[in-house]
């Protein structure tokens, strides 16, 4: 019994290395009928980290071809390129002639940018295609006392009462800006609790605004936008927590 355990590890460990012996892999199958004559094979390829980097479904296509993705990742393991899937007969090589005959494109791949922090927070994202030379794109920044990334602080009182005591001071907020392809802009305000309180959508230079209100039990009690202000139904008891 002690050469069968032995036997059933060693098959253990080759079936999770590669056909490549420089590559890791998992290969799965997805039965789709009691006498398993027929199934959905994939191959996901990983890197010494244990992060993925390419995937194989073989005979998915109607031409009974492979379909194959791969992303490429930075030297801090960030996504860098997404490639989009080509048909190949290939279960371990992303041929890049195959990607030029599927998609007659240069760029078949989505692009991602990063800032330069240890956070690995997206500022860019490239779409597939030459010719579409619009990303999405993201920056981080703090609200400031004038401008646009001014902010107004509301408050709601014990006894419900809503006031406006003037605006948040400097640095006080966290803000993402968010850039569409078509040049919209979007900022989220948020405070040291990581609660929204505002949203702030820019059409020209006219903000509308979205401001939400929370009472000191962090509920949100009412949320303002650019014409009316939209009361929460749920009535907190502000002593005891409790809703009435």
């Amino acid at each position: 019994m002690k050469y069968l355990y032995i036997f059933i590890l060693s098959c253990l460990t080759l079936n999770l290395y590669s056909q490549d012996s420089c590559k890791n892999y998992i290969h799965s199958y997805v039965m789709l009928d009691q006498a398993a004559s027929k199934c959905i094979e994939t191959i996901q390829y990983f890197d010494g980290l244990g992060r993925s980097f390419m995937t194989v479904q073989k005979g998915v296509t109607p031409s009974r071809k492979n379909l194959l993705t791969e992303q490429w990742r930075d030297e801090t393991g960030r996504l860098v390129e997404d490639r989009l899937p080509i048909v190949t007969t290939s279960d371990r090589v992303y041929s890049y002639k195959e990607a030029m005959a599927t998609y007659n494109d240069g760029v078949y791949y989505t692009e991602y940018a990063y800032d330069y922090s240890p956070l690995k927070r997206v500022i860019s994202i490239m779409g597939p295609g030459e010719n579409f030379s619009r990303d999405l794109s993201t920056g981080y920044s703090s609200n400031k006392a004038t401008g646009i990334l001014l902010c107004k602080l509301y408050k709601v009182t014990f006894t419900g009462e809503l006031v406006l005591n003037g605006n948040y001071a400097e640095k006080e907020l966290s803000v993402v800006r968010e850039k569409d392809e078509d040049h919209n802009e979007t900022y989220t305000f948020r405070d040291k609790q990581d609660r929204k309180v505002l949203v702030r959508q820019m059409l020209g230079d006219i903000p509308h605004d979205t401001y939400s209100v929370y009472d000191a039990l962090s509920s949100r009690r009412l949320t303002k936008t650019s014409l009316i202000w939209i009361y929460m139904l749920i009535n907190i008891n502000m002593t005891t927590g409790a809703i009435v």
